[in-house]
């Protein structure tokens, strides 16, 4: 019997009351630019909730409470190594896996490195895409009560999350 893919929320290290929510109700079958939202929420619900599914190239992807819907990113306008003041790319859902599904977990960030918020004794980690390499799922603070959930070039303490076990 094959085990279940283990529950997951991913809470900012920045901005530790603030979760990544995904709302995948919408999104029915793949459409090329993804669809839904990606925000974020003050608390942990079936929004806030995803399977992590393993690949065998050692890539994640986060799906959603919705069937078949998973996290998208597209960090093709996001040069990697440069930060980008209030970030940049797309950051939405889709239907089924493809590239811009998988990610890469990285403890500390980054391979070689980390970062003011990273902290491996609490599961601290980034979330880089695999197929966009150095680019990074970030929230940024537009303003009070404004987080835009969206990709980043360089990891940076808005790009640190805790990744927490629900089950």
């Amino acid at each position: 019997m094959a085990v279940p893919p283990p529950n997951v929320a991913l809470r900012s290290a920045a901005e530790r009351e603030r979760y990544l929510c995904m709302d995948g109700s919408a999104v029915t079958l793949p459409v090329a630019p993804g669809g839904g939202t990606v925000s974020t929420q003050v608390y942990v619900g079936s929004l806030e909730t995803y399977n992590l599914v393993r690949h065998p190239d050692g890539s994640v992807s986060f799906g959603s409470t919705f069937q078949n819907t998973y996290l998208r990113m597209d960090g093709s306008d996001i040069i990697p190594g440069i930060e980008i003041l209030g970030g940049g790319g797309v950051v939405n859902v889709q239907f089924g896996i493809g590239p811009y599904e998988k990610f890469l977990i990285r403890r500390n960030g980054i391979p070689n490195g980390g970062c003011a918020n990273a902290n491996p004794d609490r599961g601290t980690v980034g979330i880089e895409s695999k197929h966009f390499p150095g680019r990074w799922l970030c929230f940024s603070w537009k303003g009070p009560g404004n987080i835009v959930v969206n990709v980043q070039g360089k990891f940076t303490n808005d790009c640190a999350f805790d990744l927490l076990l629900l089950n």
